[in-house]
């Protein structure tokens, strides 16, 4: 797809979707990022709106992409400070308020963080 304005890219983006250049870049709209929320591979988009032109893929949410074996995930029902790490599956994603997967920092933390005595 191509966008015909600054604005209508925006705004797609502000609705949570994410894109996916013909270059493998993505943009993205990130709300807890300070300064330009708006991001080009995860960088500031500041210089990069002149691309709006560009054929640009959309990524479906992660929900929707869920893999036969899981994905791991941070969930909570209504407190943050209550997250735990969960694979969820298609069958387990309706279970929880509020789920969203791990980073790639966050999975390597989990896995080899040293245990508690």
């Amino acid at each position: 797809m191509r966008f015909e304005s600054k604005k209508e890219m925006a705004k797609a983006l502000m609705d949570g979707r994410r894109f996916r250049n013909l270059l493998g870049r993505e943009i993205f709209f990130d709300a807890n990022e300070r300064g330009n929320p708006f991001r080009f591979g995860g960088v500031d988009m500041q210089d990069t709106w002149g691309k709006f032109a560009d054929e640009w893929t959309e990524i479906p949410p992660w929900y929707e992409n869920i893999p036969e074996h899981g994905v791991l995930c941070w969930v909570w029902d209504d407190d943050d400070e209550d997250k735990a790490p969960i694979v969820i599956t298609r069958k387990s994603l309706a279970v929880w308020a509020n789920s969203e997967p791990m980073t790639l920092k966050e999975v390597q933390k989990y896995i080899y963080q040293e245990p508690e005595k």
